[in-house]
């Protein structure tokens, strides 16, 4: 038997109001039959039972190990069984900790029972106790606290163990045979990247409960996103990703995955995951499929890079956008603005030799097309949009330094990129200025708003240090790009 020792007790921060609490000398039965009764759903005289032993100091973590050992091999985790511990975790205090400690231990066994074959066919599938095991520990996931979350872990590492191979569709895993079990493995992921996500040594923990490779929990401990490929992608594939989401600031997003549906067997809808963050869409495109050098249209230097990887920039770019008008009104301000503008000679001139597999655009959105050209090579396509404002067209460059802001998160320093022909990303820091712009009312050509009033001052990126200068910008009074100078 294992000898997992938890101590959540008094650790976990949690305070859910203190409930009647059960007392030992009021059990009315044994526990085994205490549990059968609660995975039916909550029972009063079997939660009383269960309170008086999770109120018993000898009884410890061991104990609660053998006895959930044997259950799960009987029996199944069932919503009910779920219910029931919930209604304990609700007491609170040190009693409510310690159902807490215990209802964990219940489902990491529960999975373990299931991933070795150990479980039984009624009344549930293994399938079906291990899914339900794992929407228990996302559930749970809002009542823990930082020491908790660690312990949780903790719990899943020592139960689960290897078991996670063939279970877990990561890069550098055996791959998953059936697309249910991937979809669950995936859920798996996602539910412990929500108790490890907030802290490096807290992914470092969830990688090591989830088993991942050193690839795999290389990009994640240091980007924060999970990747699942189920064995789809090659090394150069995860080398290429790796150094590209290593590269962008977690901090600026609320991507928590990317995944390859095709290769997971997730439909093309692909949702139903439970998580807080954003799950990103792949598609394993070969490494030497290149973006065309005609992205570019001036001068000698036309760079390309591997279409896989500015696919997934371009997906990374929409999670930024996403986070990033959610927190700042501002920027979301100008998204409107600038996805309004009306193109102009040298904005459709450009538009027609971004190749479409590149420049994936949505309606009404401007950022996965420059997108493409910021990570291909940030430096070139701002020389390209200096030449293109020489033909008096700005819209280029009004997207850029839209999305050079983006990837400042509102501070004094944004990310550029280069991203080479073998798909390694180089990112580095280059400095920004900030100022307010001011904006007319109705201003920006959005809404067709008419009205007096006074104008309204509009934070905007005015400022950016590249191609080895300090150029300045100004605005107009619909909140676009004007002009620009070198300082």
């Amino acid at each position: 038997m294992r000898a997992l020792r938890l101590c959540l007790t008094a650790l976990l921060g949690v305070g859910l109001g203190l409930w009647g609490l059960p007392s030992a000398g009021e059990e009315t039965g044994g526990l085994e039959e205490a549990l059968e009764t609660l995975a039916q759903g909550p029972s009063s005289q079997a939660l009383e039972t269960l309170g008086a032993y999770l109120a018993d100091t000898e009884f410890g973590a061991s104990d609660w190990e053998n006895v959930f050992e044997d259950f799960f091999e009987a029996n199944s985790f069932t919503t009910g069984w779920g219910n029931s511990w919930f209604e304990a975790v609700s007491w609170g205090g040190s009693q409510g900790d310690k159902a807490i400690e215990a209802s964990v231990m219940s489902a990491a066994e529960a999975m373990a029972a299931a991933a070795q074959g150990r479980a039984p066919s009624s009344p549930l599938s293994p399938y079906d106790s291990f899914a339900n095991a794992v929407a228990y520990l996302h559930e749970l996931e809002p009542y823990t606290g930082p020491t908790g979350k660690r312990l949780v872990l903790d719990s899943v590492t020592a139960t689960l163990g290897e078991h996670t191979q063939g279970l877990v569709p990561a890069p550098g895993m055996r791959p998953v045979e059936h697309p249910a079990w991937a979809r669950v493995g995936i859920q798996l992921g996602l539910t412990l990247a929500e108790y490890g996500r907030g802290s490096p040594e807290g992914r470092g923990r969830a990688a090591q409960a989830l088993g991942l490779s050193s690839a795999a929990a290389d990009i994640w401990t240091a980007s924060g996103v999970l990747v699942f490929d189920n064995g789809q992608l090659s090394e150069s594939h995860i080398r290429s990703l790796g150094s590209l989401l290593r590269g962008i600031p977690m901090e600026l997003h609320h991507a928590v995955a990317m995944i390859l549906p095709g290769a997971v067997g997730v439909g093309p809808e692909g949702g139903g995951f439970r998580t807080s963050g954003r799950v990103l869409h792949l598609s394993a495109l070969p490494m030497d499929a290149l973006t065309s050098p005609e992205q570019f249209p001036f001068g000698r230097d036309r760079p390309v890079a591997p279409r896989f990887t500015i696919q997934a920039a371009q997906a990374m770019a929409l999670a930024i956008q996403e986070a990033q008008t959610q927190w700042r009104p501002s920027l979301a301000f100008r998204v409107d603005v600038v996805s309004a503008s009306p193109g102009d000679r040298g904005d459709r001139a450009l538009q027609r030799v971004i190749p479409p597999a590149v420049s994936q655009r949505p309606a009404g959105g401007v950022i996965p097309s420059i997108a493409a050209l910021y990570f291909t090579d940030t430096a070139r396509a701002f020389e390209m949009a200096f030449e293109l404002m020489r033909f008096g067209s700005r819209g280029t460059m009004d997207q850029l330094l839209l999305f050079a802001d983006m990837m400042s998160g509102g501070g004094s320093s944004t990310v550029i990129y280069r991203t080479a022909p073998n798909g390694v990303v180089t990112a580095e820091a280059a400095s920004v200025s900030r100022g307010l712009a001011p904006v007319a009312p109705g201003g920006g050509g959005v809404t067709g708003l008419r009205g007096g009033g006074a104008y309204l001052e509009v934070d905007v990126l005015n400022g950016i240090q590249i191609l080895g200068r300090r150029w300045a910008f100004e605005y107009n009074m619909d909140g676009r790009l004007e002009r620009y100078r070198r300082r």
